[in-house]
């Protein structure tokens, strides 16, 4: 298959090591087809002052959302090689 046949996913975060994810968005394209994704996380640290001033999101509005780790799961049966699973979207790739 041709390299211009290959579906193309992004994957944003926001957030900081301090507060974890607070909220990814993502898009995928294939072909003429799409589809879009963007999420609200709970924090799993303190949301810095630094974080807030960038993104807009503060902790006191974010405790109602699952956090991050809900949605996404890394394998270590795969080490370093890039084998995850975004369970929200229904997306898969392995190694």
């Amino acid at each position: 298959m041709s390299w211009t046949e290959q579906p193309i996913f992004f994957v944003d975060f926001e957030g900081s090591r301090a507060s974890g994810v607070l909220e990814y968005g993502s898009r995928w394209s294939w072909r003429r087809c799409g589809g879009r994704k963007n999420r609200l996380c709970r924090p799993i640290g303190q949301v810095p002052a630094e974080d807030t001033a960038v993104h807009g999101l503060r902790a006191e509005g974010l405790e109602g959302f699952a956090p991050f780790a809900d949605d996404w799961n890394i394998s270590p049966i795969c080490g370093n090689a890039a084998r995850w699973r975004l369970t929200t979207l229904g997306w898969k790739m392995r190694c």
